[in-house]
């Protein structure tokens, strides 16, 4: 029983040593992204004609008709980079500010909202328990509130319910 604890304990701290090692990974990459991205604006706006870079512009997220967030979320600047990578890498997803009161939803991504059938607005603000229905693992959630309230890392897969009542597996 010993033996095992302590071999979990190890496998822990290497699955949070290479989530540790991804995340850093994202965040150059997104750095890298965004310097590149300003870079290419800036040479938009200097050589093109002022309604080409306009036009050019007008879908990029910071653009002139992009917005990458809901109104009203509070992800931070410093966890727009993370938004961005993660929505490189994984199309279906929201993010939860565990700081705030209630754990709510601060972003939304546009294929979590058409997978789903609820719109940002419906969306963004609310605890992601609105997703739960009569077939959802008591356990599970109740494994998901013990490792936001310790801090510790969590992975499960529950069952969850689109707004039309259809369910799918969320992994979380």
């Amino acid at each position: 029983m010993q033996r095992r604890r302590e071999r979990n304990r190890v496998l822990a701290r290497r699955t949070r040593l290479r989530k540790k090692f991804f995340f850093e990974s994202l965040q150059a990459d997104a750095a890298a992204l965004r310097r590149e991205n300003a870079a290419l604006r800036e040479r938009a706006l200097r050589e093109l004609p002022a309604a080409a870079a306009e036009e050019l512009l007008r879908g990029e997220p910071g653009g002139a008709g992009g917005e990458v967030y809901a109104a009203g979320a509070s992800v931070s600047p410093a966890d727009s980079g993370l938004v961005r990578a993660m929505q490189g890498h994984q199309r279906a997803f929201v993010v939860t500010d565990p700081a705030l009161p209630n754990n709510p939803i601060v972003f939304a991504s546009q294929d979590f909202c058409e997978m789903t059938g609820y719109g940002r607005g419906e969306i963004v603000g609310r605890n992601c328990r609105f997703l739960q229905g009569p077939a959802s693992s008591i356990a599970k959630v109740a494994e998901l509130r013990g490792g936001v309230a310790t801090g510790k890392d969590v992975s499960v897969v529950i069952k969850n319910y689109m707004k039309d009542g259809t369910s799918f597996w969320n992994n979380l």
